[in-house]
């Protein structure tokens, strides 16, 4: 029998490879905190990118990564988010209208879908793991290499990896980065920051744990308001969150795992068909607001800070920083809100970047073109002696009775108010007490600008080699029998009349799926036989 050996002990399934998949290049403030680190940013990938696994259960999916100081494949924390496509919401009625969101309900079937979501953190990867890295225990023959690449010239970290494994019993991270009961007026908790939420619409604070942060609030309030003047009047968050009955919004429940929570709300008083969700990570808070609404003057999103003495905002074209401090200044470039808007108005900064001695945070704010509102705009208010507080509102619970706001105004927002939606984003990356200035700002835009990328690439793991042959005359025929190999769908037995001619030029006499062999008439033959017996696998042949 000939035996030969292999460095291999896996095989890549060329056709399978798929293109850089969509990942969310954002960014958090948290992992270094003094830079703009990648560790903390969420990566996140379409089911689609996995296509040997669509189909398959999602509780039988694994990631991991490899480890290069114990030289196995150790679990990282991820979950896999399933996503209802075009939802339809409030259906045979007149307010009818359709959202892709998360399957907060419960509704999807728990297999593997294309347009489900893998998410984990990028701090989370590792090296490429060695082609003879036993697999993990229960694993099935075929995996998923993940490539997460970092564009950036000199980037500390420029290709990173992670394994994501389909079996049975496949070991799973004991790590959790976040705590939310689901439940509207429960808080949102990681070890970087905690989110208070009052109830649908209010989310009242925002503080950086200590020691990094002092665990002082940080915000008075998220505030929206809609009507026809400035933001002392018309409608609020609390307008949008209360109703004595019914209610003005709902509470239509979310998802938490180990890497991330996902919160939703819809309506907002005549803002009916309104839908907004917060995803919450370790160390980062985004708002998506998909906001339908009948025609109005402007609508306003914005948040209102309680900063301590010597809170500083930074802005790209303010690098030495704008005091924020109960007395008004305008950035540079900007000007006058439109009247009645009291504060500065002016074109979305890439960057905004807030210091105080209790934590600070990187903001980034997004509104893009719509045909559903004339003109937007960046907003910023600094005064201790404004109050927006609407008749609307009689009972108003902030903090301060003061305006240190920073967020959006939408001039001439409207719509049919059932279907036709403004989108709006922001994000929130949490800093230290007393960290960041002009440059670490730009340094979290360079993040945005230069997005991972992220290649999959469906590999197999190549069986070992069958050592057990033995040959044994029956007549004219020689018979091969050997141990059965687990994995192994079928036997493919070589034989040459030379034992130490290259692999390739070996004679094929055939495959047999069960461990044994009949070479009729081999007895007969004038020259010498040697034979070599091959497993198969779902990755091809094994090691000879």
């Amino acid at each position: 029998m000939k035996k030969c050996t292999s460095n291999a002990t896996l095989r890549v399934k060329t056709i399978a490879i798929v293109g850089a998949a969509t990942c969310l290049a954002l960014l958090s403030a948290s992992a270094a905190w003094a830079v703009a680190d990648r560790s903390e940013e969420p990566v996140l990938i379409l089911g689609a990118s996995f296509p040997d696994f669509v189909g398959e259960s999602i509780q039988d999916l694994a990631l991991f990564r490899y480890d290069d100081v114990g030289g196995v494949f150790v679990p990282v924390p991820f979950q896999i988010d399933e996503r209802i496509v075009d939802r339809v919401f409030k259906q045979g009625t007149s307010f009818e209208f359709t959202e892709t969101i998360y399957d907060i309900y419960g509704e999807d079937d728990g297999l593997l879908d294309a347009d489900d979501e893998l998410v984990f953190l990028f701090g989370d990867t590792g090296p490429q793991a060695p082609v003879d890295t036993p697999w993990p225990g229960g694993a099935n023959a075929e995996r998923y290499e993940i490539q997460v690449h970092d564009p950036r010239t000199g980037a500390p970290a420029a290709h990173r990896y992670v394994y994501l494994f389909g079996g049975t019993g496949l070991a799973l991270s004991p790590t959790s980065y976040v705590t939310w009961s689901i439940s509207a007026t429960t808080d949102a908790t990681t070890p970087v920051f905690m989110l208070d939420y009052q109830d649908r619409w209010l989310l009242v604070g925002l503080d950086v744990a200590t020691p990094c942060g002092t665990g002082v609030d940080l915000l008075d309030r998220v505030k929206g308001r809609g009507g026809h003047a400035g933001p002392d009047s018309g409608e609020t968050e609390q307008n949008w969150n209360d109703g004595s009955p019914p209610v003005n919004s709902t509470f239509m429940g979310g998802l938490v795992g180990p890497v991330r929570a996902i919160r939703y709300i819809m309506g907002a008083l005549s803002g009916v068909n309104t839908i907004h969700h917060d995803r919450i990570y370790r160390g980062l808070w985004e708002r998506y607001l998909n906001l339908r609404v009948h025609p109005v003057s402007r609508a306003y999103l914005y948040l209102d800070w309680l900063p301590p003495a010597g809170a500083t905002l930074y802005l790209p074209d303010d690098p030495s920083g704008l005091a924020v401090d109960g007395t008004q200044e305008t950035p540079t470039g900007w000007g006058s809100c439109p009247t009645p808007v009291p504060g500065a108005c002016g074109s979305i900064p890439d960057w905004a970047l807030y210091r105080s001695s209790a934590g600070g945070m990187v903001i980034f704010l997004e509104l893009p073109p719509s045909a559903f509102y004339n003109s937007a705009s960046a907003y910023f208010l600094d005064d201790d002696e404004y109050n927006d507080k609407t008749q609307l509102t009689p009972i108003y619970n902030d903090d301060d009775d003061s305006a240190y706001d920073l967020g959006l105004v939408i001039e001439g927002p409207g719509g049919n108010g059932v279907d036709e939606s403004i989108f709006a984003r922001w994000s929130v990356y949490p800093l230290c007490a007393d960290t960041g200035d002009a440059t670490l700002g730009a340094d979290y835009r360079e993040l945005v600008d230069y997005p991972l990328g992220v290649t999959t690439l469906a590999q197999f793991e190549v069986l070992g080699r069958i050592e057990s042959v033995t040959a044994a005359l029956d007549g004219d025929d020689v018979v091969l029998e050997w141990q059965a190999m687990s994995g192994a769908t079928a036997y493919r037995v070589y034989a040459s009349e030379f034992a130490d001619l290259p692999r390739n030029t070996w004679t094929s006499l055939g495959d047999t799926p069960t461990p044994h062999f009949r070479d009729s008439g081999a007895a007969l033959a004038a020259a010498d036989r040697h034979y070599s017996v091959v497993a198969i696998g779902a990755g091809g042949e094994g090691d000879h």
